[in-house]
């Protein structure tokens, strides 16, 4: 008789991204009340480093599910987010439990009523989370382009100095910019650790 195959979800411990790949570091799992107790929906967010938007169409994106069938598509509640391109940085799915959530007759979203905006209520403030992980991801991978530019010219100038072959009016000037690029590279680093210490205190103890 024919095989019975097993289906697999598309997750893996990492994934490609345009110039390299990222890992999923952290599970965030999802519990949204009733409007009367119970549970509306549970869920789950896959954070990694977000470096970008997620390549696999078969993973970005925050996800509804109801019966653990999608509803809509995977852009349904990319406005929730502060910027709607930071739905796709996302991994994640929400699986709504509370029948009064109910999808419409195409399947395409959801009802309009208390319930459907109780659920997105509680959803808002995980897409704004996201999105500050995206910000903040995207903030210092520009931090580390600035570095790496300061830090050429700065090698560049010092190797120059090294040779002996300019005046000492050009030296003079070269010495100048070397020290206004290592400004510029010490308070690049002090942003990056001012950044870092913001996020730590945000953690829960």
């Amino acid at each position: 008789g024919d095989k019975i195959y097993p289906t697999f979800r598309p997750h893996r411990d990492s994934f490609d991204i345009s110039g390299g790949s990222d890992t999923f570091q952290e599970l965030q799992k999802i519990h949204v009340p009733g409007l009367d107790g119970g549970t509306a929906a549970i869920g789950w967010i896959l954070h990694h480093g977000y470096k970008g938007a997620v390549p696999s169409l078969n993973l970005k994106g925050l996800r509804l599910r109801s019966g653990n069938i999608q509803v809509g598509t995977s852009g349904i509640l990319e406005d929730l987010f502060i910027e709607s391109r930071f739905n796709s940085w996302c991994v994640g799915e929400i699986h709504v439990i509370d029948q009064r959530i109910i999808p419409n007759g195409r399947r395409d979203h959801y009802e309009q009523n208390a319930h459907y905006n109780n659920l997105v209520n509680h959803i808002s403030p995980l897409a704004r989370e996201i999105s500050n992980r995206c910000r903040a991801s995207s903030a210092k991978r520009n931090w580390l382009r600035q570095f790496e530019f300061q830090k050429a010219g700065v090698l560049e100038r010092v190797e120059i100095i090294r040779q002996g072959s300019v005046t000492r009016i050009e030296r003079k000037k070269l010495e100048i910019e070397i020290a206004l690029a290592l400004q510029t590279m010490e308070k690049i680093a002090d942003k990056a650790a001012l950044a870092a210490d913001s996020k730590a205190s945000l953690r829960p103890e």
